[in-house]
């Protein structure tokens, strides 16, 4: 998986990134026709019903982009019980999204899926009141999502060339205006909605920073101390992103060995700071071109120091092990939500910028051979 901007997922971001955060969920193992206990008051109780789904499927359940837990269908119900601090956007789904997938937004309420197999995402759900501000958000970008979808399909059925590219980019233009238009009215006017400050998080290293600033000045004193909220006010207080030609910003992370380290501490004529994580295969493809010109040019003054944005600390070790990566590697653990992301603006990985001795920012984004050239324009072959 690679974060690289795709404006499917622009447009309809709710339908396929998992936004929010849980808290408390109880794992469930099956479902069954037996009497189920009513809901406590801060809990959220689930039933779902999918058609023609065979006995003994697994549905799988995700939150903020982390599989959560799991049940199984039996006599075509399913159902999950739990508990969330907050509005939280969730996704159910089989094995492999083989028969889509369901978003719905749970609250502490009882909550009904009805859906059918190989169509989940035609789910008919009744939640609470972000589940209908999502529906008003969908209404409104829905037209722009069948205009993306029928640009997506030149590029499937390959009636995209040389000739009509240049056009066919002008439209995915105008539907990245459009969309980001529509997406930001609803903020404005759904300034009390989990939805709005949800939207303002996903495009933190998307939309313009006074943007953001303006829009997030804009929601519900109720939203601005949400956990979402809270993320972006800490946010605003970043420095700005350093271009080339600047200092670079300073920061600390733990090692492998849970040492605290920072990019200062490290002492070279050239330094590569490459973000990256043990999920995406573009990062992992980049690997050996970054092992050969570290080998090559480490002696000469050349080091690199790897930013991951793994969630999981086992991932990120065995992908450092695998790929035999000896610089130092550090991380947070907090994927993209990271602090260090955020400065940087990390909209897609693999993403790297090049310092001098000095601490200079001297380029940025070299892949492969490009690093190698300018490594040795500046070392020597």
């Amino acid at each position: 998986m690679n974060l690289k901007f795709n404006y499917k997922l622009y447009i309809t971001f709710t339908c396929c990134i998992l936004l929010a955060s849980c808290k408390n969920d109880q794992k469930t193992t099956t479902s069954t026709e037996a009497s189920t206990p009513k809901r406590g008051i801060d809990e959220y109780f689930i039933q779902g019903t999918i058609k023609n789904m065979a006995d003994s499927t697994k549905i799988y359940r995700n939150v903020d982009n982390k599989p959560v837990d799991s049940t199984f269908v039996i006599k075509e119900k399913f159902e999950f019980r739990g508990s969330v601090e907050e509005p939280t956007n969730m996704v159910f789904h089989t094995r492999n999204f083989q028969d889509g997938y369901i978003f719905s937004w749970i609250e502490n309420q009882d909550i009904s899926i009805q859906a059918e197999k190989g169509k989940l995402q035609t789910a008919i759900i009744k939640a609470g009141k972000s589940q209908e501000e999502q529906y008003i958000l969908t209404k409104r970008t829905d037209s722009l999502d069948k205009a993306y979808r029928s640009i997506q399909m030149l590029y499937q059925t390959k009636k995209v060339n040389e000739k009509n590219q240049d056009s066919v980019q002008q439209q995915l233009q105008i539907i990245k205006v459009a969309s980001t238009k529509a997406m930001q009215d609803f903020i404005k006017d759904l300034p009390n909605s989990y939805i709005s400050v949800s939207l303002l998080e996903v495009y933190l290293n998307s939309w313009d920073r006074k943007e953001i600033s303006q829009l997030y000045a804009g929601l519900s004193d109720t939203i601005k101390t949400s956990i979402k909220g809270k993320l972006i006010n800490d946010f605003l207080t970043l420095p700005e992103k350093p271009e080339i030609g600047d200092a670079f910003i300073d920061f600390e992370l733990h090692n492998t060995e849970n040492t605290k380290v920072s990019i200062s501490d490290v002492k070279a004529k050239y330094t590569l700071v490459d973000f990256w994580a043990s999920w995406c295969m573009p990062c992992i493809k980049e690997h050996p071109f970054l092992l050969k010109t570290y080998n090559k040019y480490n002696s000469k003054g050349f080091e690199i120091v790897g930013v991951s944005l793994d969630n999981n600390k086992s991932n990120w070790l065995k992908a450092i092990e695998k790929d035999n990566l000896p610089w130092a590697n550090l991380s947070d653990l907090e994927g993209n939500k990271s602090r260090v992301a955020m400065i940087y603006k990390i909209q897609s990985i693999p993403y790297n910028f090049l310092i001098d001795a000095n601490g200079i920012i001297i380029d940025e984004n070299l892949r492969g051979p490009e690093l190698e050239n300018k490594l040795k324009e500046l070392l020597g072959s």
